[in-house]
Formats: structure tokens, C-alpha cells, sequence
């Protein structure tokens, strides 16, 4: 997991992770900018923005960027869990993830 905003896409493109988790608050590089860089690079990967940003000009924001889900914080592990789950399920992925599995990505 990654704090720096700036080296964020450059991780993206080597990675290629299945789903992104973005905090839209962070230095050099704010979420709302990452999820626009990887909708460029990737229009399918599904992107959940965790944020302290409660304000509905931004959660309008993380939806026109293309994100699927935006959840505020503070939040709890189960009810991320569940809609990680579903944001893959969504995607019509062969994936078969755990609970487990969702925690590692973490």
C-alpha cells in the first residue's frame, strides 16, 4: 500500500492490480488525479475512493472520474470487504476471492 499520490500510476502501470483502493487526500498527488491517469491506461479496472472527503461535490467527482464506489470515513473492514467483493463481482471476474485473500490486498 502506497502513501506517496506521485508514485502512484507508476505503480498501477507494473503492478496491474485487480482493483484499486484510492484515498483522494494524499501528498503529491492527489486521488482524484491518480484515478484519471489509470482510467486512461485501463478503463475497466474498478477504483473504490476511501476518504475523509464527505462533501457531495466530491463524491459527484469520484463517480465522473470514473470511479465505482466511494466510501467515507471513517468505515468498517466488513463493509469494505463487501464491497470489494462486489466491485469484482461486477467486473465479471473468474476470481474467486476470500475475505482472506481481500485482506492481503490490503
Amino acid at each position: 500500500m502506497e502513501s506517496d499520490g506521485g508514485k502512484a500510476t507508476d505503480i498501477f502501470k507494473k503492478t496491474k492490480p485487480d482493483i484499486c483502493l484510492l484515498d483522494i487526500m494524499l501528498p503529491n498527488k492527489d486521488g482524484f488525479t491518480i484515478a484519471d491517469e489509470i482510467r486512461v491506461l485501463n478503463e475497466e479496472v474498478p477504483i473504490i475512493f476511501l476518504t475523509a472527503k464527505t462533501q457531495t461535490e466530491d463524491v459527484v467527482k469520484g463517480f465522473s472520474l470514473g470511479g465505482n464506489d466511494y466510501i467515507r470515513k471513517p468505515f468498517s473492514m466488513e463493509e469494505l470487504i463487501v464491497r470489494i467483493q462486489n466491485a469484482l463481482k461486477n467486473m465479471k471476474t473468474d476470481l474467486p476471492l476470500t475475505v482472506k485473500d481481500i485482506l492481503n490486498l490490503l
